[in-house]
């Protein structure tokens, strides 16, 4: 997967090399592999390999939208949690990472700290979002999330760029509805969700904030009138909207205090700490509006 096929990219280094997954990576010889000067194709912006992306995401979602037979099948993730089942492995979920917030705050508040590999250098939004994440923790609103308005889909549960193929020769369309240039790979995580989390967690796990603040409101639209285009009926942009906005921060919640647990990936933790406070204060999103992190 790291070095490019005739046919196909890892649409990852097309996103430059901000994301934690490209900072060892030799990025202009990957691309200079996949775009080789004699060919006179130019590298996909990461806007257009984003909106390829979305339109396809869109369609897997469209398939499966309110496709309330899918929790039969139990070895999808979230599945059990639908209907009110196995609250031990969700509970295991959230206390891996309660424990971790717990320990990591105890250290940070030690006169001692700095025996151990440096902290955060934290915005106090975001600080004050985890914290409450971490306080809201709770099955029963867990469950009644889950089943609001039975928006339920087909999720991928591990969408960012590292797992999208773009495809070099011929196959497929940058602007194309029915057949965009990419391949979706990777789909351990799948489960039930909401569709638009994989928005979020697309666009934090990659995309540099520059770039988002100029292209998400299209993105999005791109997404939701793919949806719309494909028979969904009762789903607004503004459900699109908030789903993308702060379930994505609750998603990379649980993510940023995994990586806060673990002393060898703090400089990880620091870039998606960065990403959620950026976006944060772009959306104008405060403590209010963060529930619990969504494992």
């Amino acid at each position: 997967m790291e070095d490019p096929s005739d046919s196909s990219v890892d649409s990852g280094i097309l996103f430059g090399p901000g994301n934690p997954n490209n900072w060892k990576r030799s990025l202009p010889a990957l691309l200079q592999m996949a775009f080789p000067p004699h060919n006179q194709q130019q590298p996909p912006t990461a806007q257009a390999v984003a909106a390829a992306s979305f339109r396809s995401i869109a369609a897997v979602h469209a398939t499966f939208w309110r496709r309330s037979d899918l929790v039969q099948y139990q070895w999808l993730r979230r599945a059990g949690w639908l209907q009110g089942k196995d609250p031990d492995s969700w509970e295991a979920s959230q206390k891996l990472i309660r424990d971790y917030w717990t320990e990591y705050c105890q250290t940070e508040a030690s006169p001692a700290h700095t025996c151990r590999a440096p902290t955060l250098r934290w915005d106090p939004l975001v600080k004050a979002a985890a914290d409450k994440a971490i306080q809201g923790i709770s099955w029963e609103a867990q469950f009644s999330r889950l089943n609001e308005n039975g928006r339920s889909t087909l999720v991928h549960g591990d969408f960012w760029p590292g797992n999208v193929l773009w495809m070099l020769h011929g196959d497929g369309d940058s602007t194309s509805q029915s057949k965009p240039p990419i391949r979706l790979l990777d789909w351990e995580m799948t489960g039930l969700g909401s569709g638009p989390q994989d928005l979020g967690q697309y666009i934090f796990s990659n995309m540099d904030p520059s770039e988002r603040r100029v292209c998400e409101r299209e993105l999005i639209d791109i997404y939701w009138k793919e949806l719309t285009r494909l028979g969904v009926e009762d789903v607004t942009w503004q459900h699109c909207w908030h789903e993308y906005t702060v379930s994505g921060v609750e998603r990379w919640l649980w993510f940023l205090v995994y990586f806060c647990g673990q002393d060898n990936l703090l400089e990880w933790a620091q870039f998606f700490h960065d990403q959620i406070a950026a976006f944060m204060h772009d959306h104008s999103l405060t403590t209010a509006d963060i529930t619990q992190p969504r494992p």
